[in-house]
């Protein structure tokens, strides 16, 4: 039953980040008719998604959203870990590829531009996470993410499916030299996130990752049809080839996620839910 309730939630908080979306985004830019508004609102679908699932998991599996993301206490080492590395190595490898222009926008129009972004790209990719990662997850393994193989890869598949359904409407697909490459790309770093959130018990480094190459994006180099538009210092006409994107998702993948895979094993404490949740199994037994 608890199988059949989380894969309601992924369906219906997807459904309704899809039909809720519209009116809130065109009443966030009437509101906020600038820059700063359309940012808001090209980040809506997601944050709707995720106050659904938030909302729903202790309604209907009586666990909070945590408890679905990581098996233990939330790591914050391992997410700034995550976030640093990718951050540093997604900037460098974007300002070497030249063809650099400065965004010439005044400091009055950008600074509410950059304090949105690092509020609110955090918490989209949070979405993601929970919807693309999370919730799948929990529909194989509904209490340990560190489960068997047979059920860590359809959950990875499931995973790279929906993060590439929920990036296909992006620019990028008119502009990409292979959009067979693009496919494999947004559907490998779904599926390895996921294979890396089920190695490490949790989806700390996965979140990690998603923000900072999303924040990256948003506020340092960006490229001509990127969602994120002109919110980032700088802007980059030139488009590096897919094959060389797929390497720097595997690499970015491989930094983050074996140095840190031994070091999780080690003497994690578990979330109050898990905590509540075995001693009420074992009071159950008791009663025998």
């Amino acid at each position: 039953m608890r199988r059949v309730l989380t894969a309601w939630i992924m369906i219906s908080s997807l459904v309704l980040g899809l039909t809720a979306s519209p009116l809130v985004m065109a009443l966030v830019e009437l509101a906020m008719p600038s820059g700063l508004g359309a940012f808001i609102a090209l980040n809506v679908p997601h944050l709707i998604i995720l106050a659904s699932i938030s909302i729903l998991c202790p309604l209907l599996l009586k666990r909070p959203l945590a408890s679905m993301l990581w098996d233990s206490k939330m790591r914050k080492g391992l997410f700034s870990y995550a976030f640093v590395v990718t951050f540093a190595l997604t900037t460098v490898l974007s300002l070497a590829q030249g063809g650099l222009h400065y965004n010439n926008a005044p400091v009055s129009q950008r600074l509410p531009l950059f304090l949105a972004a690092i509020l609110i790209v955090p918490l989209q990719c949070l979405g993601e996470e929970a919807l693309c990662r999370a919730i799948p997850a929990r529909i194989f393994m509904p209490d340990h993410l560190r489960g068997p193989w047979r059920l860590v890869v359809p959950s990875a598949l499931v995973s790279g499916l929906l993060f590439l359904a929920l990036h296909g409407a992006n620019n990028e697909w008119k502009v990409v030299d292979s959009p067979l490459l693009l496919t494999l790309y947004y559907f490998g770093f779904g599926a390895l996130t996921s294979l890396g959130g089920s190695l490490l018990g949790g989806y700390e480094a996965a979140w990690g990752m998603h923000s900072a190459v999303n924040l990256s994006n948003a506020l340092i180099v960006t490229y001509p049809s990127s969602p994120y538009g002109t919110t980032s210092l700088l802007t980059t006409t030139a488009t590096s080839p897919m094959w060389a994107m797929l390497l720097e998702m595997v690499l970015i993948q491989t930094l983050v996620t074996l140095p840190t895979l031994r070091r999780s094993n080690n003497g994690t404490r578990k979330s109050k839910w898990e905590r509540n949740r075995k001693r009420s199994m074992c009071s159950d037994d008791s009663s025998y």
